[in-house]
């Protein structure tokens, strides 16, 4: 903050609005953290809301999914429990847990992926019935449903020893669970790290908190964090302006490097990372 070098948080965590992950990093690591620094996976999904405002949503997620899905514009979102409730035989290993039907009969114009989902078999059936049009689906125009997703990361660090699988494990097991029963390729629209539109919209943001700061507009973009395939990978794509700076407190445990997605600097930890930026800011 003092050297002049604008900083923003990108996570491919979610499931809270951004001010509540802000005033998280503020408790946990003492920082000074507002909410326009917040760069969430969902946080670009948003501007969906402007196509699908007014449209009955599926979303899935678990924390405060429903209300960050409200809170961004899709006032006619519903759950899978209460897609479940309004077809009650859909799953046909439990009952519905009750949640009533939202706006029944109407078709489920988009499926959106807020959050890693928790009841897998529930979900991947519902999101398969949706998708295959085996219950109300599609846009005005006759057009087949469209399935977002906010993170595509396969696995994660946690406090388990190895890493856990994440919400892009849910949506590739969707994707081949689709492929083998009805013999077609399921699209779908990724958000969150590595794809490159997330690191555009982090281009925006960091722009906008240098401006915020009286800061000149960034030209050289750093991507600190502990996951190859997605920080790195992120960084490698989104361009020559961007440098990853990988860290062994992760997903990466140590070695020289990553051989699949390099970084372009590797260290120890983030206090590391920031004072090697802070170097390569000051000699820029």
């Amino acid at each position: 903050r003092d050297a002049g070098v604008a900083c923003i948080y990108m996570t491919n965590g979610g499931g809270v609005l951004e001010e509540a992950k802000a005033e998280e990093i503020q408790e946990g690591f003492g920082l000074e953290v507002v909410t326009e620094q917040m760069l969430l996976a969902h946080t670009p999904m948003r501007g969906l809301a402007e196509v699908y405002g007014d449209s009955k949503v599926l979303i899935l997620g678990h924390k405060d999914y429903v209300n960050v899905a409200r809170n961004y514009g899709f006032r006619r979102a519903v759950t899978v429990e209460q897609v479940f409730s309004e077809h009650p035989t859909i799953v046909p290993f439990r009952k519905p847990l009750g949640e009533p039907p939202a706006f029944p009969g109407e078709p489920i114009e988009a499926v959106l992926v807020f959050y890693d989902p928790l009841d897998w078999m529930v979900e991947a059936q519902v999101v398969c019935d949706v998708m295959a049009g085996n219950v109300p689906s599609g846009g005005p125009g006759g057009e087949p449903p469209r399935l977002y997703a906010s993170n595509p990361d396969l696995i994660f660090s946690s406090a388990f020893p190895a890493p856990r699988l994440a919400q892009g494990a849910f949506v590739e097991c969707v994707q081949h669970l689709f492929r083998l029963q009805y013999h077609a390729d399921l699209e779908v629209t990724h958000f969150g790290k590595p794809t490159p539109e997330q690191y555009r919209f982090a281009e925006r943001m960091l722009s906008a908190e240098a401006s915020r700061r009286g800061l000149p507009p960034p030209r050289r973009f750093f991507m600190v964090g502990d996951n190859p395939r997605a920080d790195m990978r992120g960084a490698i794509n989104a361009g020559a302006s961007w440098e990853g700076v990988l860290v062994r407190t992760g997903v990466f445990q140590g070695g020289d490097n990553d051989e699949r997605d390099p970084g372009d600097h590797v260290v120890d930890d983030v206090s590391a990372a920031v004072d090697l930026i802070l170097r390569l800011s000051q000699s820029s």
